[in-house]
């Protein structure tokens, strides 16, 4: 598509049949109000594609299930489709979660502690041994047998320390800011009793379903149909159920693993092993997306693209924007 502004060339036919060039006409600027709705961002956001995103989606069916009352369409095989999924994704989740705690502490335990514990022990030993009355002493300096060691510890090279601990701190924020954010959205949520009362709605969630428009679908939706599932309202019940067994587990999984990982790095004996450490440590941080591409079923995963979370924002009108008025 051309600019709006963009000028359009246009010719002429005169009366010799020549074609006489004319000025260039104008393309009309675009509705301000389109403009604007086109600027304005998503009123939704898709669930992440790992192990915490289809913990809120099989949330988010089960709330929405739970509080429907049973009618003659319901049957075991139903209920077991929908309560079969947020199984699956709970044991999956609870494997994420032992994981990754029992490779933080085994890690803390045989790797981090020992590591830390030989640091200290080489440094206490070179104020002991390189330090006269608490000053440094050259003369005992040169005597001094684990000077190599000494200075292969990350602290001897601080900038090239740094660098490394910001790219980690960097790779550990990046998950603590996608729990904020989708931890916000579910709190702006309004409740389901905001809704006019209907004996069909859950009180704990409520979501609008789009099934895909295509030739050959019958009336009676299934859920093999929907295109997506956006949740608009939950409870407080409901909230407080996914920030304790959803965002706690990985918010405090993932200030752990920066705090063990930044530990770890500063007690590392030596640069090359500073290195490779720093890549184990991201092995640990992906587990949760290792976990759910491997022990998630594709049609589990292909339910969390499906779904998705509302996102509340303040929409201004163009035409209460004077300044967008007089820029137009």
């Amino acid at each position: 598509m051309l600019p709006p502004s963009c000028l359009v060339p246009a010719s002429e036919t005169v009366g010799d049949g020549s074609h006489e060039p004319m000025l260039a006409k104008e393309i009309p600027l675009a509705d301000p109000e389109l403009m604007m709705d086109m600027m304005q961002p998503d009123e939704w956001k898709e669930l992440p594609q790992s192990i915490y995103g289809a913990a809120m989606m099989a949330a988010i069916r089960s709330a929405v299930k739970i509080g429907k009352p049973k009618s003659n369409m319901d049957s075991a095989i139903v209920g077991f489709a929908y309560y079969g999924v947020s199984l699956t994704v709970f044991v999956a989740m609870c494997l994420s979660v032992f994981l990754q705690a029992y490779v933080l502490c085994m890690s803390k335990k045989f790797i981090s502690f020992p590591a830390v514990l030989a640091a200290r022990k080489l440094y206490d030993s070179f104020h002991e041994d390189a330090f006269t009355d608490g000053e440094f002493d050259p003369e005992k300096w040169q005597d001094f047998d684990d000077t190599e060691d000494l200075c292969q510890l990350p602290f001897s090279q601080p900038w090239f320390f740094m660098s490394l601990l910001v790219i980690w701190t960097a790779t550990c924020w990046v998950h603590l800011k996608e729990s904020y954010k989708y931890a916000a959205m579910w709190l702006d949520l309004p409740s389901p009793s905001e809704l006019p009362a209907s004996p069909f709605r859950s009180p704990y969630a409520h979501v609008e379903v789009k099934y895909k428009d295509e030739p050959g679908h019958t009336p009676a939706h299934t859920h093999k149909d929907e295109q997506h599932v956006t949740l608009t309202h939950a409870s407080r019940c409901t909230k407080f159920v996914v920030m304790l067994f959803i965002f706690t587990p990985k918010v405090t999984i993932g200030m752990l693993l920066w705090w063990l990982g930044a530990r770890w790095l500063s007690a590392t004996p030596s640069f090359e092993d500073l290195v490779l450490n720093a890549v184990a440590l991201a092995f640990i941080v992906e587990l949760d997306e290792l976990i759910y591409h491997t022990a998630v079923p594709e049609d589990v995963m292909k339910l969390v693209e499906v779904y998705r979370i509302k996102v509340k924002y303040a929409k201004k009108p163009a035409h209460d924007d004077p300044e967008f008025n007089t820029r137009s």
